[in-house]
């Protein structure tokens, strides 16, 4: 699916920057992410949506900011507050929800990446599973990981 939303990526919408993606707000409440280095084989959107699609559905659902909708370099996420909320708050959640988060397979989990919806705490950036050549979500990782544990 071609992005529906490309005509939100303007400076003016810019709120977030990342080492391969950029964040825009669609005012909407929703934000759209869209991978800035598309050539580097999966992108972290890809990655973020087939973990979304993981956990929805499940109680595990209420961890994550979820994916409303993706295709190829881009997804739409619900729009999280990630500036008003206390380091400490931020971090007792974590801690709280940590060895959780590492079972799923997320394990960038910092203040940075976790905001609020709805008064309630969510990862909003889960993008880099805890082992990417290893990770259960990722439909080629998943054939690799398929393929050495055969093998084995």
């Amino acid at each position: 699916m071609s992005n529906p939303h490309a005509d939100a990526i303007a400076y003016e919408n810019l709120i977030g920057t990342g080492g391969s993606r950029d964040v825009y707000a669609l005012g909407d409440g929703t934000v759209l992410k869209v991978d800035s280095n598309p050539d580097e084989g999966i992108g972290n959107c890809q990655t973020e949506a087939a973990v979304w699609a993981a956990v929805a559905g499940t109680p595990d659902a209420d961890l994550f900011a979820p994916v409303l909708a993706h295709g190829a370099g881009w997804l739409v996420m619900a729009e999280a507050d990630c500036d008003r909320f206390s380091a400490a708050d931020a971090d007792a959640w974590i801690s709280a929800h940590y060895d959780r988060l590492i079972a799923l397979g997320v394990d960038d989990i910092t203040i940075h990446n976790v905001g609020r919806i709805g008064g309630r705490f969510v990862v909003v950036d889960y993008a880099y599973p805890v082992d990417l050549c290893d990770c259960k979500f990722c439909p080629d990782c998943e054939a690799r990981w398929e393929a050495a544990h055969k093998a084995a």
